[in-house]
């Protein structure tokens, strides 16, 4: 179960870059906890966004930062702060930042788009998407009272379309043949889920 909480974790020890500025939780749910951004963030994203394994399986909107669009960093994470969180590994007393998720919100239509992306590898295939998944759904439905959210992505990314499933969103369409990357093109799958339908009722 998701839990609204408010307090300080000692800094953070990732094993790919030095200490980071402390991080607060605000979300948690099992070992995987949101955060806000701080000072430090700037210095992840302009890692995170030049992984291009990464990049390949995110939709077009996904990497507006650098080297894209003359963005830098800093730039990006002051466009997204309030609608963007770290995704953070619970490793005993440390937060560790592994990814991010957030939505981009049609405020007239109180519609909004997921992203997500666990940009640490070492961190995939542990949960830690479906449990961030969860806690942004929650958020967007109770904090922001939103009656929909959208989300897409590329049909080789099977894994992503069985987790998004798993938090209850559908298939609702494609563009065909739409997305590029090494491997050739592949269908862009459009998903979506309802404020009525959540939560799902395996849940």
């Amino acid at each position: 179960m998701t839990q609204m909480i408010s307090f300080d974790w000692p800094r953070t020890m990732g094993s790919a870059m030095a200490p980071l500025a402390p991080l607060h939780p605000s979300f948690v749910d099992g070992a995987t906890a949101l955060c806000p951004f701080n000072d430090d963030t700037p210095k992840l994203f302009e890692r995170w966004f030049a992984d291009q394994e990464l990049i390949g399986v995110m939709g077009d909107w996904e990497f507006l930062p650098l080297p894209y669009y003359d963005q830098t960093p800093e730039e990006f994470v002051r466009r997204t702060r309030r609608s963007t969180w770290l995704v953070c590994a619970r490793e005993n007393e440390s937060l560790v930042p592994i990814g991010y998720t957030g939505l981009y919100v049609q405020s007239r239509h109180r519609v909004g788009i997921l992203r997500l992306a666990i940009a640490e590898s070492k961190y995939r295939r542990q949960g830690h998407g479906l449990r961030a998944t969860r806690m942004a759904i929650d958020w967007a439905f109770r904090s922001l009272d939103l009656f929909t959210l959208h989300l897409s992505v590329t049909a080789a990314n099977q894994s992503a379309i069985e987790l998004y499933r798993g938090c209850g969103f559908r298939e609702c369409g494609r563009y065909q043949l739409s997305r590029f990357s090494r491997d050739g093109r592949s269908d862009e799958v459009l998903m979506e889920l309802m404020r009525s339908d959540w939560p799902p009722a395996n849940r």
